[in-house]
């Protein structure tokens, strides 16, 4: 049995290796990470319309932040981006 923990480990090892194949900065790394975090937490506690509302919301707000919309885009319908726990 995994932990919260370990689970959570894997999924950022699983976003590094998305953000670092796009070839984004290292210095964008942190954001792309809390966006992650953000939507898993968001996976936690919602589901249905009002999960999709707040995805929404969620991916508005990064992409003022400047975070590239394709990466996010893409990467919010991966495994990666999904919650592992």
């Amino acid at each position: 049995m995994r932990t919260a923990f370990t689970k959570q480990v894997e999924l950022e090892n699983a976003i590094k290796d998305v953000i670092g194949n796009a070839g984004v900065p290292t210095y964008m790394n942190i954001s792309y990470l809390n966006f992650s975090r953000e939507i898993a937490g968001l996976h936690r506690h919602y589901s249905g319309d009002e999960l999709n509302q707040r995805l929404e919301s969620v991916m508005a707000k990064w992409l003022e932040r400047k975070l590239d919309k394709t990466i996010l885009g893409k990467n919010k319908k991966s495994r990666a981006w999904t919650p592992c726990f």
